[in-house]
C-alpha cells in the first residue's frame, strides 16, 4: 500500500477543477484508495497560497473531509512550525548518513564565487530562526 500519493505542482487556478472533474484524476486516485492501494491522498504546490486555498476548496465542494489536528491558521501554523524544526534538527536521516538537515547544513562550507570561501551557519541558526527556517529544499 502506497501511504501518501500527492498531486504535484498544483500552480494554476484552474488545476483544482481540472482534478475534480468527471472524469479527471482524483477519480482514478478514489478508485485506488477504494481498492487498498493508496492510504492518504495529498496535494502539494509551489506558486500561490491562493491556489492552495482554492485546492481546499474544491476538494470540500467534493465532499472532502480533512483530517486534522488543527482549530484554525494559528494552530496549524505553530503545528507545522514545530514539525519543521522535528524534520530539521531532530530526525535523523537516512540519506544524509543519519545526520539532521541542521547538521548537514551547519557542516557545510558554502562557496561565494567572486569572493573564495565563507564560513557555514552557526548551529545557533536554526533555533534563532526557529520554525521559519526550512531546510529541506536543500535536499534536492
Amino acid at each position: 500500500m502506497i501511504d501518501l500519493l500527492q498531486f504535484h505542482e498544483v500552480i494554476r487556478m484552474t488545476d483544482p477543477e481540472k482534478i475534480f472533474s468527471v472524469g479527471g484524476s482524483m477519480e482514478a486516485l478514489l478508485a485506488a484508495k477504494k481498492a487498498g492501494k493508496i492510504r492518504y491522498i495529498g496535494f502539494i504546490g509551489h506558486k500561490s497560497p491562493d491556489i492552495h486555498l482554492k485546492m481546499l476548496q474544491t476538494a470540500q465542494e467534493n465532499g472532502f473531509l480533512f483530517d486534522t489536528a488543527y482549530q484554525n491558521g494559528k494552530d496549524a501554523r505553530i503545528g507545522i512550525g514545530d514539525y519543521f524544526k522535528f524534520y530539521n534538527t531532530t530526525r535523523p536521516h537516512q540519506a544524509l548518513g543519519y545526520r539532521t538537515p541542521g547538521e548537514v547544513f551547519n557542516t557545510t562550507v558554502f562557496e561565494e564565487p567572486e569572493k573564495g570561501v565563507i564560513e557555514s551557519l552557526t548551529t545557533g541558526t536554526i533555533d534563532t530562526a526557529g520554525h521559519y527556517l526550512n531546510l529541506a529544499p536543500l535536499l534536492s
